[in-house]
This record gives C-alpha cells, structure tokens and sequence, in this order.
C-alpha cells in the first residue's frame, strides 16, 4: 500500500486490482507441497458440502452466500479476471506502478503457514 498512498497524484480517480498471480486448486496443492514438504491434495467437494463445512466456520447465515460463490467461480469465464467480473486489461497495476501483489508461494513462504 506504500506506493499507491505514497503517489496519490498519480493514482487518484483510478481503479487497481489488487491481484497475484493466477492458480488453480491442483497447482496450490502442488505448490503447498513443495515449500511446505506437507503432501496435500486437491479434493473436489460439492458445492453443499462446501457450504456446509465453511458456515460451520463462519456462521449459519453464509451457507447461501458461500454455495453461490462456488457455483459462480465453477462457471467463471477464464479469459477474464476477478471471476468474471472485469477484462484482462484492467489488471494494470504491473505496468502502470511496478506492483504485483504476492503469489501463493510468496504468501506460504513469508507466513509460515502449514496448514490446519
């Protein structure tokens, strides 16, 4: 956030999406292996278990809410970014200001996490 606070001027009245590096399920899966020598595996469940499981987390009244946002990333077009909701063009924080937010990896490395 430094350099979009620290350049207000050239940032105002613009819009940058805050994105890393693109991956799917199968490629942190790998990922989390490497860097963390812990085996893990992308196991698809439905989009009911996926509701169920994660409202038991966060609380009954985000079952709906998180069944609906596996339905849509399922249906996602993939030559858009932000599952769909913007073209790829509006990913121009690289170019523009030099910034890239952090990969997976990046993020796994810098936060030690291991998993559950």
């Amino acid at each position: 956030m430094g350099d979009f606070s620290a350049s207000v001027e050239k940032t105002k009245g613009q819009t940058y999406l805050p994105l890393g590096p693109r991956i799917t399920p199968q490629g942190m899966a790998k990922v989390f292996t490497r860097v963390t020598g812990k085996p893990a595996v992308h196991s698809p469940i439905s989009f009911e278990e996926f509701g169920r499981l994660s409202s038991a987390l966060v609380g009954p009244a985000f079952k709906k809410d998180a069944i609906e946002m596996m339905q849509w990333a399922a249906v996602a077009p993939t030559d858009k970014t932000c599952y769909g909701a913007f073209e790829l063009e509006a990913e121009q924080s690289i170019e523009e200001l030099g910034l890239t937010a952090s990969s997976f990896e990046d993020w796994l490395r810098r936060s030690g996490w291991t998993g559950p």
